[in-house]
């Protein structure tokens, strides 16, 4: 198997990237460099004390799995992304994360939790739609928003639990995020 180590020097220091691809990965500590990309043909399975802290970003590419068990700690403020797919070279472009990561950082959500209104927008892009749905995919409303680059929405009329809000920008863009209503 190909293996390769990417080292990526920034203005401000140097930051690694490790790209290895082994067959399975087994992780047991905290991250110690920011970001970092794991892979595995096979499996990756994170046990106890593994962790990400605020700070930090983290991907997990494995072919079959990618599985956290109990003590695995992913801390608030932190980017974590686990992903099913083949190993593969790590752009530069990664340096998020992952390319879909890099998308997502650029939806802002707040408060979370929220429980009468919720504000949302997308760095520089203009909106185009915004999906409110049920943690099971029930779409509970759609508004077509033209020309903002914001958008506060009312949320006191709907039950306490976890939803998923999707974002359409004009350009066709799509990015997602999880809210919690108290």
């Amino acid at each position: 198997m190909r293996k390769f180590i990417l080292f990526i020097t920034f203005l401000l220091g140097a930051v690694q990237l490790h790209a290895q691809c082994v067959a399975n990965l087994n992780l047991t500590t905290f991250e110690t460099v920011t970001p970092v990309v794991h892979q595995a043909s096979n499996r990756i399975v994170a046990s106890s004390g593994y962790g990400v802290s605020s700070g930090y970003n983290s991907t997990l590419r494995a072919g079959v799995l990618v599985e956290l068990k109990g003590n695995t700690h992913i801390k608030s403020g932190s980017l974590f992304l686990a992903k099913i797919g083949p190993c593969g070279k790590v752009k530069a472009r990664q340096m998020e994360t992952s390319d879909k990561l890099v998308d997502a950082l650029q939806l802002t959500v707040y408060p979370n939790p929220v429980t009468s209104k919720m504000n949302l927008s997308v760095d520089n892009m203009e909106l185009a739609t915004v999906t409110l749905a049920s943690i099971d995919g029930k779409v509970i409303s759609v508004k077509d928003v033209k020309n903002e680059t914001s958008l506060e929405m009312e949320m006191a009329q709907y039950p306490s639990g976890i939803y998923l809000v999707t974002v359409e920008t004009a350009d066709g863009q799509v990015f997602r995020n999880k809210i919690v209503k108290n």
